[in-house]
């Protein structure tokens, strides 16, 4: 009995060993045939500056040429996060928008819908075999409550719940979060985020292509 109270340390290891570590990162990979992918950095801002969150998951307007970005019908969610960079690696090509992005903390998950003037300006178009790098999007939060502008009441109802219709098991878990009309700010030459995705990607066969310009 003492001997294995000596070595149950090491006894300990090797039996913890023997399981995967669900903290293990997902592996980046590379491209298919005909499909691209996106890069980008989302940090949220607390009301009054009170701290910041990065957001977790993206949700993307996937646009025809003739859908405005405010206005999306169909839609793509990320696939991965690394060091607060969110990727979305399995975009056919085409026109793209950001239009929320949510965060798990504390047993909800809290999405936070963009403002139209973000949305616009940070559009991008996807091509087979590059990831776009979007760069840095800053968004500063309203207090929980509505929507102030149309275009994050449409995304709300189409990405749902909402918040006048949505159950009471789904407010207690889910909470729809607004910007609180400070300007986003969106910075495409970020360069940490450009050495972060210039790390992820390296061996995996993607080329990086620049997002849109800051307006």
């Amino acid at each position: 009995m003492r001997m294995l109270r000596d070595r149950w340390p090491a006894l300990l290891f090797l039996f913890l060993a023997g399981f995967p570590c669900g903290c293990a990162a997902t592996a980046l990979f590379g491209p298919e045939a005909d499909t691209g992918g996106v890069a980008v950095r989302v940090r949220q801002f607390a009301r009054d500056n009170q701290g910041s969150t990065y957001g977790q998951t993206l949700h993307f307007a996937k646009l025809s040429e003739e859908d405005s970005p405010t206005r999306g019908r169909e839609f793509a969610l990320s696939t991965v996060s690394r060091g607060s960079v969110i990727y979305a690696l399995e975009l056919t090509p085409g026109r793209y928008a950001p239009v929320a992005c949510e965060e798990k903390r504390d047993g909800r998950v809290y999405t936070v819908y963009f403002p139209p003037e973000l949305i616009e300006a940070t559009a991008f178009r996807v091509t087979a075999g590059s990831v776009v790098n979007l760069g840095r999007i800053d968004v500063h939060l309203a207090p929980l409550g509505q929507s102030r502008d149309e275009t994050t009441a449409y995304y709300a109802r189409k990405l749902g719940p909402n918040w006048n219709k949505a159950t009471i098991a789904q407010n207690l878990f889910h909470r729809n979060r607004f910007s609180d009309g400070v300007r986003p700010h969106h910075d495409p030459d970020d360069r940490s985020v450009a050495a972060r995705i210039a790390k992820d990607l390296d061996g995996t066969g993607w080329t990086i292509a620049p997002g849109p310009a800051q307006k």
